[in-house]
């Protein structure tokens, strides 16, 4: 059986680069569109919902 030569992952053709950088540009749109509110309840579900609010109570 023949071996592989190990992929390098630093070589990413300029369509998978390309596509990276989209999807982090529309998460940072995204997010810029979260209301104050909102923004408050997700940051109060994610402490209820961690490890540190099982282990602390």
């Amino acid at each position: 059986m023949r071996k592989q030569p190990p992929v390098k992952h630093e070589v990413l053709s300029d369509a998978v680069k390309n596509n990276i950088e989209n999807i982090a540009k529309y998460y940072d749109r995204e997010e810029e569109k979260i209301s104050g509110p909102q923004s408050v309840i997700e940051l109060i579900s994610s402490f209820f919902g961690s490890t540190v609010y099982f282990f602390a109570s």
